[in-house]
């Protein structure tokens, strides 16, 4: 019996032992952990999606002994689809925002849990890896999601031109500077092509929110969400809606639509830039995401040439917050959630089968130290996984980089990223859980106005009906909240760039 005990804790010990790697213990020959996870898509849904995930499952299971179920909605749709799911009864382990699936409002609602615990204990490799940047997800001290944008965050206002217009038109982007050196090459275009849209939004459900981020930025202002935006020289909130600076951007694209320079209900647009360009329905866009790590790539894909504008290079926090990874209250498996978000942030396996698929399949090495590329007869048209996914591309240092980029891109932009300097908010975010339902009613009506603004399809005489509204939902309660906030913050941290 003695033998038999012995040899019966020797067995145990050896599973326990092959089972416990980089920290974390599983047990041999346990069933597998599935995590929900869903996030939106810039480029559409891969074709190749349950194959790409059935291939990393099977990394997964020997990595963390999880599996994953990826639920990918386009972004033009995801703000429907998440709140739907977040309301009814199934768990989601892992989510992201998005673009209208605001950061803050989904923690005011006590969608999402604290991480920091699980970070300490699960995702040492992202607090390395992303380092100060967390701060900016932090709400009254609290942390609730990881950024997914750590290696794009830093990202200035470029003007993109597809190379055959360029070349017939004999136009020079390179001195194109400012907005209204866009305005004459868009006239340019349109006198040539007359049937033609110049100006296309940059994505789908976005319009051309981009105008409206330029003119922020070069007015030294910056958007603190739910209507309201901050006067870097006074440091006061007030609402956007009512500021010179929206006024112009209106003013501006009410002319614009009115000129046929820019899409007619650009405001239910539901294609990407992409399928617009290559259905020929335009052949220019502005976008806020330049920079190394995304423009040379747009320049080949999209057949396209992008200049970065003249205006001011602010890191601030919703740079960081626009996309964040988080748990929600209602998952199964939290501790499971961070170890695999760990792996997508560290593991170089992990992370480039979520970004570009399977090696042979949907991308092969090259000669080039770290440099991959399409295999032969496949480009980012025709490719079944082709990513263009916030929280997915552009997150894991350790990941290859995909032609025409150099191997060390990310080193590119970290130069890049050192032109920048700190907001004045940055680390900022106000805490809005007292006035939770003018939130709400205040999102209502953005949600009814705010891209019509951006479409050109209402003039400034709709500003006074939107703000009256805006007055009605409660902005200026937000408004005196938030100031409240900054001020406490400004005092407490010593801003020193104000």
């Amino acid at each position: 019996m003695k033998k038999k005990g012995i040899v019966f804790v020797m067995v145990f010990m050896m599973l326990f032992l092959t089972s416990c790697k980089n920290g974390e213990t599983e047990i041999s020959g346990s069933t597998p952990t599935e995590l929900h996870i869903v996030y939106s898509s810039y480029s559409g849904i891969p074709e190749d999606l349950e194959i790409v995930q059935d291939a990393l499952n099977k990394i997964l299971i020997e990595k963390i002994n999880c599996t994953v179920n990826l639920e990918v909605y386009p972004s033009s749709n995801y703000d429907t689809q998440i709140n739907l799911l977040l309301s009814g009864g199934d768990g989601i382990d892992l989510m992201t925002s998005g673009l209208n699936t605001r950061y803050h409002q989904i923690v005011s609602k006590k969608l999402v849990l604290p991480i920091d615990d699980l970070l300490e204990k699960y995702g040492k490799g992202i607090m390395d890896a992303v380092g100060d940047s967390l701060e900016a997800g932090r709400i009254n001290g609290i942390l609730y999601g990881v950024t997914g944008v750590p290696l794009t965050a830093a990202a200035d206002t470029g003007f993109a031109v597809k190379n055959k217009i360029l070349n017939e038109l004999d136009i020079n982007l390179q001195e194109v500077k400012t907005i209204e050196d866009v305005e004459i090459v868009l006239k340019k275009i349109k006198e040539k092509y007359p049937d033609m849209t110049p100006l296309i939004p940059s994505s789908s459900g976005r319009a051309y929110d981009d105008l409206s981020n330029y003119m922020w930025r070069s007015d030294e202002m910056e958007s603190i969400e739910d209507g309201c935006i901050v006067d870097y020289e006074t440091m006061t909130v007030s609402n956007l809606y009512e500021s010179e600076t929206f006024k112009k951007t209106v003013e501006l694209l009410y002319r614009w639509n009115k000129e046929g320079l820019i899409m007619p209900n650009a405001s239910t647009n539901s294609d990407t830039r992409g399928a617009l360009l290559d259905g020929n329905q335009g052949v220019a866009y502005l976008t806020t995401s330049y920079s190394p790590t995304l423009s040379a790539k747009e320049n080949l894909q999209l057949d396209v040439d992008i200049v970065e504008l003249n205006q001011n290079k602010i890191l601030g926090t919703s740079s960081f917050t626009n996309t964040q990874w988080m748990i929600p209250v209602k998952s199964k498996h939290p501790e499971e959630a961070m170890k695999f978000l760990n792996l997508l942030y560290t593991d170089e396996e992990v992370g480039n089968m979520l970004q570009y698929g399977i090696e042979g399949v949907h991308y092969v090495k090259t000669d080039k130290e770290n440099v991959i590329t399409y295999p032969e007869g496949q480009d980012v048209v025709n490719s079944r996984y082709y990513v263009k996914t916030p929280g997915i591309t552009d997150i894991n240092i350790n990941c290859y980089a995909i032609e025409p980029l150099p191997g060390d891109i990310y080193q590119k932009y970290q130069e890049f990223k050192n032109e920048f300097k700190p907001s004045p908010l940055l680390g900022f975010m106000a805490d809005v859980s007292e006035c939770k339902t003018e939130t709400a009613a205040i999102a209502n009506v953005i949600a009814q106005y705010h891209f019509n603004f951006m479409s050109g399809d209402y003039d400034t005489s709709m500003l006074n009906e939107m703000n009256e509204k805006l007055k009605d939902a409660g902005i200026n309660k937000v408004i005196e909240v938030k100031q409240r906030q900054l001020n406490e913050w400004l005092e407490v941290n010593k801003n020193e760039n104000q």
